[in-house]
């Protein structure tokens, strides 16, 4: 274990490192290189071309697709919207030069705006997160869309405010999300029993599909969800097989959303096992924008309502319900909800963490932190490097997964951050555990590993009660804080 002394001096400043979303960047785009999405879609191409027997009919072909895609282009343009596979000339025509650029070899590159990013491969835009500069409505799909929905009226955004409409999001392999879901009493509290859950994308082909596993339950074995690239859902399937088809796929969203959008479609809910029907009738509406507060972090989300009917032909049950869930573009999937459904009764289901091509969430009490620091140590493990930062510490506001942290001016500051910054480019995941609460509080893969380089933090009590939750749920288990709070109470109790 290496110490990096620091020593104490009056008028410290603050160093900001964006360390997490850096790797969001980086994860997100060696994933989408290696894909080679760029290259299926030229595959995808050669295929239909094939198709066509007649040469002159697959020219026409090539000249259509190209001739539809300059046209959205063109629409694209005019809204101040950079859409996947545009060319520099044409992000440097709606966005002008970039603050930043940064090359990634072999034929890949980083833009870098005030507001997001856009990357390339192949001098084609392969991924954007840029708040549109909107000055019309964004472009319908060219194909038909006989679904009924409102249309989005023009808007001009200002530089500082959310995205007018949020688009389908990039749902990729590995992406990871825990979440609670507990009762609520009409004073909004929640006691009784709660759940959580870990669900896993592990396949992005015809369908999204997610593998959901309740962490709570020893030898629990994972559910299978089955959603269209719209996170509406298609089919769910136990181990034994059974399960449940709709048709269409539930429509939670309509994307791309859109304060005023509405829609309304009825789906057949099918029992794969007895064959028994149920309808089920969404009617959806987009609120607006705003702030919300969960275990994994504050954000700004976009609010959904949803009133839900739900009718049994055979016992003639019909049960009216509602769903307000707030969908955060970051995250890529809604970050809180509310459920009403029968007798008027609720639950709530909140995010707890999540991992998105290698960038990892940390808890909104671990997202700012100051302090004046004593020593950091620094440890590694075979998945992840972390940091012990010893001192004072002073939690102070939220700022989402940005993790800054302040520390006295003196030369050992610039190598400790330029430490965590390598660490980063060498894709490793790097974690800053502050004091005992945070360590609780942190959610890492690599804390497991880490138990024993943090062993001091623990009485030996809890150390047995970590242990035994480790052995029997295994290592990826979430350890709640409460949890161990719990454990902490029970051994510090006169015996």
């Amino acid at each position: 274990m290496k110490r990096y002394k620091i020593d104490h001096k009056a008028g410290g400043i603050l160093l900001s490192h964006r360390l997490i979303p850096s790797l969001v960047l980086s994860g997100f785009l060696v994933m989408t290189l290696s894909t080679g999405a760029f290259a299926l879609d030229q595959e995808a191409d050669q295929a239909h071309s094939v198709q066509d027997s007649t040469p002159s009919n697959s020219a026409e072909l090539v000249n259509e697709v190209a001739d539809e895609q300059q046209a959205r282009f063109a629409q694209a343009i005019a809204a101040g919207t950079v859409l996947e596979q545009m060319s520099m000339e044409q992000v440097l025509q709606i966005r002008g030069e970039p603050n930043q650029k940064e090359v990634i070899p072999p034929d890949a590159e980083l833009w870098r705006y005030a507001e997001g990013e856009v990357a390339f491969s192949v001098g084609k835009v392969t991924y954007v997160s840029l708040t549109p500069n909107v000055r019309a409505p964004a472009p319908r799909p060219l194909q038909a869309d006989t679904r009924p929905s409102t249309v989005a009226p023009a808007r001009t955004t200002a530089p500082n405010e959310q995205p007018w409409q949020v688009d389908a999001p990039p749902i990729a392999v590995g992406d990871t999300y825990v979440y609670e879901s507990r009762p609520l009493d009409e004073d909004g509290s929640s006691p009784g029993s709660h759940l959580v859950t870990r669900r896993t994308v592990t396949d992005t082909g015809r369908f999204v599909t997610l593998s959901s596993l309740v962490l709570q339950t020893q030898g629990a074995k994972p559910r299978m969800l089955y959603y269209d690239r719209q996170w509406n859902l298609v089919q769910s399937r136990n181990t034994s097989g059974s399960g449940r088809d709709y048709s269409p796929a539930l429509r939670y969203y309509d994307f791309p959303l859109y304060p005023g959008k509405t829609w309304r479609e009825t789906t057949t809910e099918t029992d794969t096992k007895t064959g028994a029907i149920r309808q089920h009738t969404l009617s959806g509406r987009v609120e607006g924008w705003e702030t919300v507060s969960v275990p994994a972090g504050t954000f700004h989300g976009i609010k959904v309502e949803l009133k839900t009917e739900l009718y049994d032909p055979n016992s003639g049950e019909h049960i009216i319900g509602s769903d307000t869930s707030w969908y955060v573009p970051e995250v890529r999937r809604s970050v809180k909800s509310v459920m009403t459904g029968k007798a008027g009764k609720q639950r709530l289901i909140h995010l707890l963490s999540y991992h998105l091509n290698g960038q990892t969430s940390v808890y909104a009490e671990e997202a700012y932190i100051c302090a004046t620091v004593s020593e950091i140590l620094e440890t590694e493990s075979e998945d992840c490097m972390y940091f012990i930062a010893k001192g004072d510490f002073e939690p102070d506001g939220k700022q989402g997964r940005e993790l800054s942290i302040c520390l006295d001016n003196d030369n050992d500051v610039q190598q400790d951050a330029s430490l965590a910054i390598d660490s980063y480019e060498q894709q490793k995941e790097v974690y800053i555990l502050v004091d005992e609460d945070s360590v609780r509080r942190i959610e890492s893969s690599c804390l497991g590993s880490a138990e024993q380089e943090t062993a001091s933090y623990f009485s030996p009590c809890v150390e047995n009660k970590i242990a035994d939750f480790r052995s029997e749920m295994g290592e990826e288990a979430i350890l709640r804080m409460d949890v161990i709070s719990e454990w902490e109470a029970e051994c510090s109790s006169p015996k």
